[in-house]
């Protein structure tokens, strides 16, 4: 393995990026980022010297080596570096997080957010609303891309989502997905079982 040594990792969230774009992963998204100096450090951590502090190494990112040479010199301009803004401090600073060379967007996490101003849960508030208008109208000045998760995605979230100037979204998360889907199941036997009671009465 070749590993690049120079310096001190300058801050401890390095390593778990490191290791989704040793496997090959051409974005990530830093959770918890609330200020400029903070998104610095999480570019830093995806990019090769002399952008950043990532060790050069064999792995399947570079078909462990038989395309090291290729990828090494491609590899800062292609892996996005997304930075999530979910607290009222990031919010304060978005301004100066989106002026941080090598952040292409910010995503934001509603729920940290709607909880970092004492309103955990009411991700719809205005204050919370208000919030995110914030970060979009930031996000257009610095022709940075702007980001959501949509928990509970409906067909009139999403177009209102899309209406606010976000321009990609998160749709719904795994759990969600399961409790609709075994919801509708539950359903569905609960309703065949009521018809299959009423035939066998009606064999009676």
């Amino acid at each position: 393995m070749l590993q690049h040594t120079q310096g001190t990792p300058p801050f401890s969230f390095r390593h778990p990026q490191l290791s989704v774009i040793s496997l090959g992963a051409q974005g990530i998204v830093v959770p918890l980022v609330n200020t400029a100096a903070e998104a610095q450090k999480a570019v830093a951590a995806a990019k090769y010297p002399p952008q950043g502090v990532r060790g050069f190494c064999f792995s399947r990112m570079n078909n462990y080596g038989l395309n090291f040479n290729g990828y090494a010199k491609n590899a800062n301009d292609n892996i996005a570096v997304v930075i999530m803004i979910e607290s009222r401090e990031a919010v304060e600073n978005i301004d100066e997080i989106l002026e941080v060379e090598g952040v292409d967007g910010v995503f934001i996490g509603p729920y940290d957010m709607s909880g970092s101003y004492d309103l955990t849960g009411q991700i719809d508030h205005e204050v919370i609303r208000n919030a995110c208008r914030v970060v979009v109208d930031a996000c257009a000045r610095h022709h940075k891309s702007a980001g959501l998760h949509l928990v509970h995605p409906t067909p009139e979230s999403i177009t209102q989502t899309l209406a606010d100037g976000f321009t990609f979204i998160a749709i719904g998360v795994d759990m969600v997905f399961l409790n609709h889907a075994s919801s509708l199941a539950l359903k569905d036997a609960k309703q065949a079982m009521r018809e299959g009671a009423l035939r066998q009465e009606t064999y009676v």
